[in-house]
């Protein structure tokens, strides 16, 4: 660069300094699209300065700072998102917590990993709770759990999966119950049975057991 210009201030219609500095503003442009694409807003900045100050008047600054401006915005919602993750906003309040920040990134960048992985986050704590609560035969806590992570991302595979998880947990836990109903009726204790029928009827209210 130091040569081009050095060219140029002697001889400013060069072909070859012209030429040069045009091939490394374009390795610029190239370099700051490498950047936006994996994320790196710093690095992104950093090279559309440099273009800015090769050539202020470059065509394309006009897009960059454009494109520029609204992944700042993303990064900064999702560092909201990340400080509200860490203090336990994970969707509520409603005007201001974590998965909504999440989304609002999303909203601006389908393509965004970090915000996508925000979201995943999120659930994966109401899903990691709600298995707990399963395996405590809390089922309750377990469903008030799960529909919470249905509405961080509704459908997921994930949610879907500890659905699917949760019902056999607790039709595992229906089988044991009409299991110690029938011996504890055989033994004589109707009283005995008749709870564990009631016991059944709340582990899976469905169950044919």
């Amino acid at each position: 660069l130091a040569l081009y210009r050095g060219i140029l201030v002697t001889d400013p219609g060069n072909a070859a300094a012209l030429g040069g500095i045009d091939a490394l503003i374009a390795s610029l442009h190239a370099r700051v699209e490498a950047a936006i694409a994996r994320g790196d807003i710093v690095d992104a900045q950093r090279d559309a300065d440099r273009i800015a100050l090769l050539r202020s008047d470059d065509s394309g600054l006009p897009a960059l700072k454009k494109v520029l401006d609204q992944a700042w915005h993303v990064a900064g919602l999702i560092e909201r998102g990340q400080r509200l993750e860490l203090a336990g906003a994970l969707i509520e309040p409603r005007a201001a917590n974590a998965a909504a920040a999440y989304r609002q990134a999303l909203a601006l960048a389908p393509t965004s990993a970090a915000a996508e992985a925000g979201l995943e986050r999120v659930e994966g704590m109401f899903i990691a709770r709600a298995m707990t609560e399963a395996n405590a035969a809390r089922y309750p806590q377990a469903e008030r759990l799960l529909a919470q992570a249905a509405s961080v991302r509704p459908d997921s595979k994930a949610w879907m999966d500890a659905r699917m998880r949760v019902a056999a947990i607790r039709e595992r836990h229906a089988s044991l119950l009409a299991t110690q109903a029938i011996a504890a009726a055989a033994s004589g204790d109707p009283d005995r049975a008749a709870r564990l029928l009631h016991e059944i009827e709340r582990a899976a209210p469905k169950s044919p057991l």
